[in-house]
């Protein structure tokens, strides 16, 4: 297996030179020479000026309370009185851990 492998490599080094030496090369960059002179460019606007007094802060907004769904396939056993509503079933605040990692 291991001189599959190295013939392998061979084979493409081999590939790789024969193929750089088919190309055509490529024409070097001219050099270029700085303008004989500087043109100064003119603002087309006025500069900004800051604000007289500062912005004030957006007021905070609530959290929306959460609201469960019901399951569609669970409808007919709180219906039945077989299980409690979805807002009984479920605690006020849920447990949430954090991953260390990331999902």
């Amino acid at each position: 297996m291991l001189t599959h492998v190295r013939r392998f490599a061979l084979v493409l080094v081999a590939l790789t030179i024969v193929l750089s030496a088919c190309t055509t090369p490529t024409a070097t960059p001219s050099a270029t020479s700085a303008p004989a002179t500087a043109v100064e460019v003119q603002p087309t606007t006025a500069p900004t000026t800051a604000p007289e007094q500062p912005t004030a802060a957006p007021a905070p907004t609530e959290v929306p309370a959460a609201t469960y769904n019901e399951a569609p396939m669970l409808a007919a056993l709180v219906a039945s009185g077989d299980l409690p509503p979805v807002e009984e079933r479920l605690p006020v605040e849920p447990l949430v851990v954090e991953t260390v990692e990331g999902i």
